[in-house]
């Protein structure tokens, strides 16, 4: 059996693709691309929500714990403590939420670009956890933007909505409290959620994308 070959001739037969297979194959490719880069942005997008969400729950634990094993704060030449050289002591710990829009310059303040961290203390000359809550310049000890995109959207409690929100563990509670204005949580009057009240705190990315942190009243929101 005789095997046949195809040559290619200067003189008579020119190889090669033509320019309709050349365009063709140039198209799949940068269709291929696209699809590609589309389904990588929505993975990305989709991401960035979920990674607030696991910020958001990580900082939660991290403020209960602090409570629980009566964490004081940061060190004597930080913002942030109790400053027992005052005689203050630890009322609890907070984190904060806040639907409001972004100031121009730089906040220690919640807003729907970041939550933040904080120590509640009291002046307690007599040390029985029978004293004021420091009102007027309330310790921050971390403000935690979230990721490029992602805002708090909606914060809300048995029904009603709530502009913000502040979330208290006290030292030898397991439950949170809630409410909508803080630090003024000793004698307030503003808990928020109450009894089997669901409260949820909701994040919306980059095209509508969201997810809900939410827990009855009483427990740490956590993302679904």
């Amino acid at each position: 059996m005789k095997k046949s070959f195809v040559t290619c001739q200067m003189s008579n037969v020119k190889c090669g693709f033509t320019l309709i297979e050349l365009m063709i194959v140039i198209g799949i490719f940068g269709l291929t691309a696209s699809l590609i880069t589309a389904s990588y942005l929505n993975f990305d997008k989709n991401q960035r929500v979920k990674n607030a969400g696991k910020s958001i729950n990580g900082d939660i634990r991290l403020v209960q714990n602090n409570a629980f094993s009566g964490n004081k704060g940061l060190s004597a030449d930080s913002a942030g403590f109790c400053d027992t050289t005052q005689k203050q002591s630890l009322y609890g710990w907070y984190i904060g939420f806040s639907t409001d829009n972004a100031p121009m310059l730089p906040s220690t303040t919640p807003n729907q670009l970041q939550y933040t961290i904080s120590v509640d203390c009291l002046n307690d000359p007599n040390g029985d956890s029978s004293g004021l809550e420091i009102l007027s310049a309330p310790p921050i000890a971390k403000v935690v933007p979230l990721p490029s995109g992602v805002t708090v959207t909606k914060i809300s409690c048995g029904g009603s909505n709530f502009n913000q929100a502040y979330i208290l563990y006290r030292p030898l509670s397991n439950t949170a409290t809630y409410y909508s204005h803080g630090p003024q949580f000793k004698n307030a009057l503003d808990n928020v959620c109450t009894g089997t009240d669901q409260f949820t705190v909701k994040l919306t990315g980059p095209n509508s994308i969201s997810q809900d942190l939410s827990a009855p009243a009483g427990a740490a929101p956590i993302p679904q």
